[in-house]
């Protein structure tokens, strides 16, 4: 064994919360994580990225008509691992494995 290893193809994560369809892509994840909206009728958009030992470790919030329909995490601070990406659109939540591998 070298030492070496590989992803898979990087993935969108596909969900449904309430009445928005999203996608939390790429996965893995190098330089940001990007949140696309596909109903724009919210009112507020909160990501937190959380590591293994429960520390937030990123966050980002949206309003209504802020942004164009591709909402971006800035993860150049964020060490390579397995996180939590906890996802709140209007009161509804819900959470998915994302990789960082930069």
């Amino acid at each position: 064994n070298d030492g070496s290893f590989m992803f898979s193809k990087t993935i969108a994560i596909k969900m449904d919360i309430g009445k928005n369809r999203i996608e939390l892509y790429p996965n893995p994840a190098t330089t940001a994580l990007n949140l696309s909206i596909f109903d724009k009728n919210y009112q507020k958009v909160h990501l937190l990225l959380i590591d293994i030992t429960g520390k937030i470790v990123g966050q980002q919030t949206w309003n209504s008509g802020q942004e164009n329909g591709v909402l971006s995490l800035n993860l150049h601070h964020v060490p390579n691992g397995i996180y939590t990406a906890m996802l709140n659109i209007d009161g509804r939540t819900t959470q998915h494995k994302v990789v960082v591998a930069q």
